[in-house]
Formats: C-alpha cells, sequence, structure tokens
C-alpha cells in the first residue's frame, strides 16, 4: 500500500517481513513515475529477514547512466526492453528482457551461457542451471535494437536521455496539474522520474 509519499514506507514492508519471506520484487520508479528515495533501506531489510531481492527496471527511463541496481544491493534485475528501450513484444506475443544477477546467483542461470576465453565466444551448460526456458533466445530483433541505441548513445548519451526523460516528465505534471478537474496524483513538489499521469473529474 502506498504511504503519505505517494509509494510503500518501511513500517508498511517491516510488518510483512518475517522467516519465511522468500523475497521482494519491486519497481522502482513504481507505475506513478515516483521513485522511492529509501529503496537501499527496502533491500537491506529483506536481506536481514533472508530474503532475495528483485529489481524490475521496467520504468529506467530516469535512472540510466545515474542509479544501479547493484549499488543499491539488488540480487537480480531485469530491463523490459519494450518501455525503457522502445523495444515492441514483436509479433509472437513475447517481451524482451535483459536481466542481470549477482555473482551468487550467477551459477543458476538458465542455459546455455555465453563465455568468452579471451580470444573466442562459446557455450557453456553450468551444471546448477535452472536449464532452458521456453523462449530461450528471445526475440533478438528488439535485444540488437536497444542494444545499438545504447552504443550509438555511450555513458554520456544515456545519462542525458535519463536527465531529459526526468526534465520531460516534470514539465508534464506541471502542466496537468494547471489543468482545469485534474485530479493529478503526484505535484511538482513530489517530482516524477519516468512518466506521468491525471485523471479528470466530471
Amino acid at each position: 500500500m502506498p504511504g503519505p509519499k505517494g509509494y510503500a514506507t518501511l513500517d508498511a514492508l517491516e510488518a510483512v517481513l518475517s522467516e519465511r519471506t522468500a523475497g521482494l520484487m519491486i519497481t522502482n520508479p513504481e507505475d506513478t513515475g515516483l521513485f522511492n528515495p529509501e529503496i537501499d533501506r527496502f533491500v537491506a531489510r529483506v536481506h536481514d529477514a533472508g530474503g532475495l531481492c528483485a529489481y524490475d527496471q521496467a520504468n529506467a527511463n530516469g535512472l540510466l547512466g545515474i542509479a544501479r541496481a547493484g549499488d543499491i544491493g539488488f540480487d537480480l534485475c531485469q530491463f523490459n526492453l519494450h518501455k525503457t528501450f522502445s523495444g515492441p513484444h514483436s509479433s509472437n506475443g513475447q517481451a524482451c528482457a535483459a536481466i542481470c544477477v549477482s555473482e551468487d546467483l550467477a551459477r543458476f542461470l538458465p542455459r546455455p551461457v555465453v563465455v568468452f576465453d579471451g580470444q573466442q565466444y562459446g557455450l557453456e551448460d553450468p551444471p546448477d542451471s535452472i536449464g532452458k526456458v521456453r523462449g530461450y533466445l528471445g526475440n533478438l530483433q528488439v535485444a540488437v535494437k536497444a542494444y545499438a541505441w545504447i552504443r550509438s548513445l555511450g555513458a554520456d548519451g544515456l545519462k542525458a536521455a535519463a536527465q531529459t526523460a526526468v526534465l520531460n516528465s516534470n514539465y508534464m505534471a506541471h502542466r496537468l496539474s494547471q489543468t482545469p478537474d485534474s485530479n493529478c496524483p503526484t505535484t511538482p513538489a513530489s517530482g516524477v522520474l519516468n512518466r506521468c499521469g491525471t485523471a479528470w473529474r466530471h
């Protein structure tokens, strides 16, 4: 449940943590566009309870080149390419995502795993892998499109794209908040990262 600032509170998290906690999967910023600045404390609390933390970075438009899931302490993160990287779901309906894991989880990744020995690339089947998953090759054309965009922008360009996304979202939130009969959940004071939205009262 969202707290007074529009995102979950530490108290709400701690109320549901126990020795039975397996993990936490969270999107930050949420679909409201609000970023939870206490996310590192959320991760620490779940780790203290013995759980793992997964970061759904579908809404990473405002974070590229600025914040990294590993620095926050997440064990796993995914980038849904259809949002942040404008990659369509494709004709077969499957989304495409890049998944990154901590060193402790790497041995469980689906096989085959691409490896590089310093001279050439190859495939390996790690013994602890969860095995192949359906459609394990993914939508290659979507991944290539996203990779080409990343390479063309470079590190500085990605950061500039994120900063522009934040500027655009806050500009739109400000304009929407001034629209008559608008019920905008975010305000110029709260700020948004990747998107904003509103509803109109009749």
